[in-house]
């Protein structure tokens, strides 16, 4: 436990290797390292959101991105370090301009808002697999449970299908790679308009 008190910072850089929440904080870097677990609730993080360790787990909950995220692989260059890394976004905002991926393994899910695409990417390899939630409404925005869901990849190949539930709610996954990242995939509801097709890419924020 650490708790400061009447206590000004400029700037806080968070290296977190063990179990650590951070609530309600500003002007902060977020850099996982190890086996680490971190829960960032109502932050804003304006100076990076770094993940570096070897299967650590990060959920940023009712927070906001504006620095430049990395996913990287250190195995090679830190005891604490490793590539394969797992993002968790609960009712967050990403408003960054730079990204660089360049580790085996990161997986990303949950429901984040997009403000801008990235002007800066550097992906130079590895596999993101991001989840979509995807939610089906009638004409009176009332959910459809029970309808089937398609996904075709950017040849038009039907690579994966599946169901709402009671919801109206279904969960989609896209693998990305450094050669697909830009491509387009296809969302369709065939028993409903098969005419209705919907384009997910890396930066969706959610069909």
């Amino acid at each position: 436990d650490f708790t400061l008190i009447n206590t000004s910072l400029i700037y806080w850089k968070l290296l977190t290797r063990g179990k650590a929440h951070y609530k309600n904080l500003q002007d902060i870097q977020i850099s996982s390292w190890w086996n680490a677990t971190i829960v960032a609730e109502d932050c804003i993080i304006p100076y990076a959101l770094n993940l570096r360790g070897d299967g650590e787990k990060v959920k940023l909950k009712n927070s906001k991105v504006v620095s430049d995220i990395e996913m990287l692989d250190f195995a090679k260059v830190d005891p604490f370090g490793g590539d394969e890394h797992y993002l968790e976004l609960e009712n967050t905002i990403i408003d960054s301009r730079r990204i660089e991926i360049a580790t085996t393994y990161t997986q990303i899910k949950g429901s984040v808002k997009f403000l801008s695409k990235f002007d800066d990417v550097q992906y130079e390899f590895g596999t993101v697999e991001r989840e979509y939630p995807v939610k089906v409404l009638d004409s009176d925005n009332k959910p459809l449970k029970d309808v089937e869901i398609l996904l075709f990849d950017y040849e038009n190949r039907n690579v994966w299908k599946g169901r709402t539930d009671k919801n109206g709610e279904v969960f989609v996954t896209i693998n990305f790679t450094e050669k697909n990242w830009k491509k387009y995939w296809k969302i369709v509801v065939p028993e409903y308009d098969k005419t209705q097709v919907y384009k997910s890419d890396f930066w969706l924020t959610h069909p």
